[in-house]
């Protein structure tokens, strides 16, 4: 009984959990990604103003996690363009003959 407990322990201590943030609450991170996903994805200086009064953000953290936002983005459509390039260059060399 003992063994079957610790898998257990050893199973969920494997699971990797994103950290929270530091530097925003729950509350500021869902309104964050909700203005990103929804509104802008690069808000004006007078907007990262009002959202950084009404939500209680500090601008300066608030203007990096657009950055870091807009960034996570870029990566994926880069990867997701290699893949696409990749299978376009396997089909070709599949396709003609040699």
């Amino acid at each position: 009984m003992q063994n079957s407990t610790d898998e257990q322990n050893q199973k969920t201590a494997r699971v990797k959990r994103k950290p929270t943030s530091s530097y925003f609450t729950e509350f500021q991170l869902t309104k964050l990604k909700q203005y990103f996903n929804e509104v802008k994805m690069k808000p004006s200086h007078d907007e990262k103003e009002e959202l950084s009064q009404k939500y209680g953000i500090d601008p300066f953290r608030m203007n990096k996690w657009f950055q870091g936002e807009r960034t996570k983005i870029n990566k994926k459509l880069a990867k997701k363009k290699m893949e696409i390039q990749t299978q376009q260059t396997q089909q070709d060399r599949t396709s003609s003959p040699v």
